[in-house]
């Protein structure tokens, strides 16, 4: 036994918890900015009279978000049921 090691290890896991927070905080937000201006651009596009250009970016950007949305989904709902087999597993044990 270590002294202060549990309290050592908490603040460890703490400080870790906080910066993949911030990671993904930021990664929210680029992902959001590149949308918006993906959006915009092709919104822009349709404005100036080059409208397949437009709606095409327009599509693609949709769909991407779309994508990423139930990636994301899929990817939290593999880790609740991983989640809950590990549980089981010790359960049994």
């Amino acid at each position: 036994m270590v002294p202060g090691g549990a309290e050592r290890l908490f603040a460890m896991v703490e400080r870790q918890a906080a910066h993949r927070q911030g990671i993904e905080s930021r990664g929210q937000l680029f992902g959001f900015s590149l949308a918006a201006s993906s959006i915009v651009g092709a919104l822009l596009a349709v404005a100036t009279g080059v409208p397949l250009v437009g709606v095409s970016g327009i599509v693609v950007a949709v769909l991407t978000l779309s994508a990423f949305f139930i990636w994301g989904q899929a990817g939290g709902r593999q880790l609740r049921v991983s989640v809950a087999r590990r549980r089981r597993r010790i359960r049994g044990a």
